[in-house]
């Protein structure tokens, strides 16, 4: 090692508590970062999960009341349809001992094209001829789990009621649903193939034609367009999540650049003399700024994969403490991106510190430094 070199790692052996806290102290920083970082590609990541591979339907149509298969056929023949699939859905309450939720039970075709329950890798799951899936955040509040009974009353018609096995769970981000094969809930609703609305792939062409002629039919209830509800999604999302990002962002610079700062002065203050000593002894000024500096690089780049724990750690206390409600629910997806963006931050702020503690230690007052009683 060089001279510097070793003058350097005796520093931080004979002060390890010194440069423990200050490298904890940067990968807090770093933490909070991915902490404020990391909610944007979460969103995305649900977006991109529900919109393109659980809800690949372009519009939905709502019907004011069930209908049975002829109301898809003249779906289908209007301007701008491409396929159209049924859906049926009943209001119900799912009860598991004193718990209960009321929620729709949605009735799916079976292989269905454009509503599709996923697992947690994400491939659709089989719809159950005799029993019922779950969203994850319907099973938390309900607390069952697959293979369990859970108590269906229906809450329309003949008002039937029936104990249903839970099948499996699906990965829903967004709401708190229950799915069944759309044959076996016809048959319980002692009914025919009825339709409570309609899923439809749409010529983005003649969209605006398609919604036009919809609201004009006398039996659709509601309209909704896929990319309508992303557009409110993000409006209702996006403005929240930047602004805390950007809060918790800059109180991560604030945090890197103070810890760092203030470490670096530190040091310069208590060995301004032996730096002006060893400018005497005839090292370069280059080399006596690599000496104090070169322990803060070492602090920084062993607190940055620390930050990188920490960071993960955080980002899951914070998703179990606030964000799992019964409506929606965020994943723990960090993308490197993230990762990369905080310690980009943390090293510009070691750079800036850096900068600031070599100017001053390129006007090193060597006569007054050695004249001194230290």
């Amino acid at each position: 090692l060089s001279p510097e070199a070793r003058i350097t790692l005796r520093h931080i052996v004979r002060n390890p508590v010194q440069s423990i806290l200050t490298a904890v102290g940067i990968s807090l920083s770093v933490a909070i970062m991915i902490a404020g970082m990391f909610w944007i590609d979460a969103i995305e990541y649900v977006m991109e999960v529900q919109f393109t591979q659980a809800q690949r339907d372009d519009a939905f149509v709502g019907f004011n009341t069930p209908l049975n298969t002829r109301a898809l056929t003249e779906l289908a023949h209007m301007p701008g349809v491409l396929a159209v699939e049924g859906l049926r859905s009943v209001p119900v309450r799912l009860r598991n001992g004193p718990r209960s939720y009321l929620t729709g039970l949605e009735g799916l075709p079976e292989h269905s094209r454009f509503r599709r329950p996923l697992d947690q890798d994400l491939r659709p799951l089989a719809m159950p001829l005799d029993g019922v899936l779950l969203s994850q955040s319907l099973s938390r509040v309900l607390r069952v789990a697959p293979g369990d009974l859970l108590v269906v009353d229906v809450l329309e018609g003949k008002r039937p009621t029936r104990v249903l096995r839970v099948a499996a769970l699906a990965n829903d981000f967004i709401g708190v649903s229950a799915y069944m094969d759309k044959g076996a809930l016809n048959r319980w609703m002692q009914e025919g193939p009825l339709n409570s609305g309609a899923a439809l792939a749409v010529d983005a062409s003649r969209s605006a034609e398609l919604y036009g002629a919809l609201k004009r039919l006398p039996r659709v209830a509601a309209v909704g367009a896929r990319n309508t509800i992303i557009q409110l999604f993000r409006e209702l999302t996006g403005r929240n999540i930047v602004v805390t990002s950007a809060i918790l962002a800059a109180f991560a610079s604030i945090i890197a650049i103070g810890v760092v700062y203030n470490s670096a002065r530190i040091a310069l203050s208590e060995r301004a003399w032996e730096l002006a000593s060893l400018r005497v002894l005839g090292f370069t000024k280059g080399e006596v700024s690599r000496i104090l500096l070169g322990k803060l690089a070492v602090e920084l780049l062993a607190a940055i994969p620390i930050g990188f724990v920490l960071g993960y750690f955080l980002c899951m206390w914070m998703l179990e403490a606030f964000v799992y409600t019964e409506t929606m629910t965020l994943p723990l997806y960090i993308t490197p991106r993230v990762y990369g963006f905080s310690a980009a931050v943390a090293l510009a702020a070691g750079v800036f510190s850096a900068l600031l503690v070599h100017r001053q230690i390129q006007h090193l007052d060597l006569v007054g430094v050695l004249k001194s009683r230290d």
